[in-house]
């Protein structure tokens, strides 16, 4: 079993050293900063830091977009970071979100998705690379200092289409798609579709659940905690809502009154959440109620987990996860 730890760069630099070498202390095997653009600090700044201190997590954005900077900058970026960490870094890919809309940006296509992995792919291997994508340019473009040629790339997906692309191209990928069991059994269908048509299958890719989660001993509070998270599934990924079984017009009234913007934005549509729902898309609640959770998902064969802390005490589900929820699956 593997776990992981997401972090916004929303705390002051100090707290967020503590986070980081509390996670390379207490069972994390991840971390990662969320790329989100002008809702915190910036994201590579503070990767930085988690790189100088931590001794051993296996760290990256959560996740970085084609559009905010050119691709190659971003891989530069990372192939920095591994080489300051002695080769801990991540890269982790996504078609955006409201981080990309805000600045004025598309959410990329598929196809500029795969064109950022296979130039980046190329630009690891340390050879001048032309790529004339659609979204991008590299005329003759290098990174010349020695790059890790085989840095991971993982994608973080929510959609068929970017599960089955994760399947096809990818070396580890975060399914972000709830924790209802129909929901992980599509996603988890789509990449092995992507995998076997690249002749790959699913063992050739690091898979794990990407989960919202609160860690409280009452668990309606919990659940407030993850309400308005919970409100940006009917909006993003209606395919899913409709998996674990509830009717479209909650969709169309959860888009009525939220369209993708601030979390913080959501709390109208968050109203509109009814607390089974809650259940379905978030982890929220008692550390045994966590544990019971994640052990159904395990009968999926999914041995990696990713939790992105939310509510009013995020440090507090971090510590109560590491200590209370790890030491009972493995």
């Amino acid at each position: 079993m593997q776990f992981g730890l997401t972090l916004m760069a929303v705390d002051p630099p100090a707290t967020f050293r503590e986070s980081v070498r509390f996670a390379d202390a207490n069972g994390y095997a991840f971390m990662w900063v969320a790329d989100s653009s002008l809702h915190a600090r910036y994201v590579y700044s503070y990767l930085t830091l988690l790189a100088i201190d931590s001794a051993r997590l296996r760290f990256g954005p959560n996740c970085t977009h084609p559009h905010t900077r050119h691709p190659a900058l971003n891989f530069n970026a990372l192939c920095t970071l591994d080489e300051l960490s002695g080769g801990r870094a991540v890269m982790n890919l996504g078609a955006g979100d409201r981080p990309v809309t805000e600045l004025g940006y598309k959410i990329a296509k598929l196809q500029t998705v795969r064109d950022m992995v296979q130039a980046g792919r190329a630009l690891l291997q340390g050879d001048p690379v032309d790529y004339p994508a659609e979204a991008f340019q590299l005329h003759h473009a290098a990174i010349p200092y020695g790059a890790r040629a085989d840095l991971p790339i993982y994608l973080t997906v929510t959609n068929q289409r970017m599960c089955q692309l994760a399947g096809e191209i990818a070396d580890g990928v975060l399914l972000s798609c709830g924790s209802a069991r129909p929901c992980l059994e599509f996603a988890l269908a789509q990449v092995q579709a992507g995998a076997q048509r690249a002749g790959r299958t699913p063992n050739d890719l690091d898979i794990a659940c990407h989960l919202f989660v609160s860690i409280r001993d009452d668990r309606a509070q919990a659940r407030e905690d993850t309400r308005i998270i919970a409100a940006w599934y009917p909006q993003t990924a209606p395919r899913y809502v409709e998996l674990a079984g509830f009717d479209a017009d909650l969709v169309d009234k959860v888009k009525a009154a939220y369209r993708g913007s601030h979390f913080h934005e959501a709390a109208a549509a968050a109203r509109l959440i009814p607390d089974d729902f809650i259940d379905q898309f978030t982890l929220a609640g008692p550390p045994g109620y966590c544990v019971d959770r994640i052990n159904e998902l395990r009968d999926l064969g999914l041995t990696h987990f990713e939790i992105f802390p939310v509510g009013g005490d995020r440090h507090a589900t971090a510590r109560r996860f590491a200590r209370e929820v790890i030491p009972h699956l493995n």
